[in-house]
């Protein structure tokens, strides 16, 4: 028996040399994936929807791709130009059509994670493209403009197989991070807020900007830097407008040693974020992973775990001000961190006349509502982080379905007000219903709100830094 075993370690060492030097071969070839654009001859695009007797005579959405390769660098600047050329054309049509009741232009910034990129075979880009359409369709004549970031997110281009591409997990992953801090998108973020907004962010257009997966941790680490540069330039007691109506982490796939410096720089100097009264809060950043996610719930730390570069860790190392050791920022992500969860939601039934005490929103799904209120912890900055239920995103990829929609409009109800001038309430504007030619506009629906009792209209929201 003896010898049988040891035939059979004996044999098994090379097969076990043969597979290492396998995985070996495949991470090193994934990371020789050469570069490449994929619209370099057409970058934009108009979509003409159903019922576009509602919308404008160019279309009623608009979608650009801006790309960058592996190291960070724009593949054509000019896309850049042309991706603003749209938000402007979409601008001055509003304003020939709408004269004084011109209502800007909505616009929607995407970055994709692992496994997509800016092809057609991408999901995540006919994802968006049916995110553009629910919004363009319910919009009832506000542009609405989408630009997606492109990046190397395939390791593997060309090939169907899930378990090869699972392979480019670290190296796609290093390739988010150069994305996202070699600074060029930092630089376009800036150009397409300031753009859109206008220079000082008094405009009357929105600007939303969202990451998913490894999208995630590519927009925090380009748009943190801005956010920090504005922040920076506040006098005690000062306050200025936003960079961007939301922005928003969806199911992120980054380390939460990521939002550390942040999270510290936010608590350091006490930074708010609110409505003048300094009594409603807003999310500075908002950072949700689903219930159902399990990619980042279990696999992201098994990757983070067999990466041959990771830190060691002190034994006796003690937690920081939020009760955190550095080796849970380096496993975990930020929603996935219980420490940092500073809201929830707390379902309830839809026929409850009041919802929780400092609900920030209560969407409804079916008979039942979710109303996200503050969490008891010690993070208590306008970084908000929080579990989402698996009835807006089910899992870690489905991220464009029709409830995701109506809650990101839900949280865009109030940022889309306080940056306009004081008038009625107006929630359902920026994704109403088509009506009838001629109904008045406090007649029309809100097409996707579900709040039990709509939040009072606010002129304008402060960011504000303590004395």
């Amino acid at each position: 028996m003896k010898r049988v075993i040891n035939k059979i370690a004996h044999n098994s060492q090379p097969a076990a040399g043969a597979l290492a030097a396998l995985v070996a071969a495949l991470v090193l070839c994934c990371s020789c994936i050469p570069n490449r654009s994929f619209r370099a001859q057409q970058s934009v695009y108009q979509y003409h929807f159903p019922n576009d007797q509602h919308f404008f005579r160019n279309g009623c959405a608009g979608l650009a791709f801006i790309e960058f390769d592996d190291k960070g660098s724009l593949f054509h600047p000019e896309q850049v130009d042309h991706a603003l050329d749209l938000v402007h054309q979409f601008q001055d049509l509003d304003r020939e059509f709408n004269g004084k009741e011109a209502q800007g232009v909505a616009v929607f910034v995407f970055i994709h994670g692992w496994k997509n990129n800016a092809s057609e075979e991408s999901g995540n880009v006919w994802g968006f493209r049916k995110a553009l359409d629910e919004l363009a369709v319910s919009s009832d004549g506000r542009p609405v403009v989408g630009i997606y970031i492109g990046w190397p997110g395939v390791g593997w281009p060309g090939f169907s197989s899930d378990l090869l591409e699972n392979f480019s997990f670290g190296d796609r992953e290093n390739v988010a991070g150069v994305v996202g801090g070699a600074g060029a998108l930092t630089n376009v973020l800036e150009k397409i807020l300031r753009g859109t907004k206008g220079a000082d962010y008094q405009g009357n257009s929105s600007c939303v900007l969202i990451g998913h997966s490894f999208g995630g941790l590519v927009m925090e680490t380009a748009v943190t830097p801005l956010l920090r540069d504005q922040l920076a330039k506040l006098e005690a007691g000062g306050q200025t407008k936003p960079l961007a109506d939301l922005i928003v982490l969806i199911n992120e796939a980054a380390p939460a040693l990521l939002a550390r410096p942040l999270l510290y720089y936010l608590t350091d100097n006490h930074i708010e974020y609110s409505d003048p009264s300094g009594k409603t809060p807003f999310p500075l950043l908002l950072s949700m992973t689903s219930q159902g996610d399990v990619d980042t719930k279990f696999a992201f730390p098994g990757g983070q775990f067999l990466d041959h570069n990771k830190p060691t860790f002190p034994k006796d190392q003690p937690p920081d001000r939020f009760g955190i050791t550095d080796k849970t920022y380096f496993f975990l992500t930020t929603a996935n961190t219980i420490a940092l969860q500073n809201h929830q939601f707390v379902s309830r039934a839809a026929s409850a006349e009041k919802p929780a005490q400092g609900a920030f929103v209560s969407p409804r799904v079916g008979h039942t509502a979710y109303d996200l209120v503050p969490k008891p912890g010690n993070n208590r900055t306008p970084y908000w982080v929080t579990q989402l239920p698996q009835v807006f995103v089910p899992d870690h990829g489905t991220v464009f379905g029709v409830e995701f929609m109506r809650l990101l409009v839900e949280l865009l109800d109030a940022p889309k007000i306080v940056t306009k001038q004081p008038a009625p309430a107006r929630g359902g504007d920026y994704f109403c219903p088509a009506v009838a030619v001629g109904e008045p506009r406090a007649a029309r629906p809100h097409a996707l709100a579900s709040s039990a009792t709509p939040r009072a209209p606010v002129t304008e929201l402060r960011l504000k830094k303590k004395p």
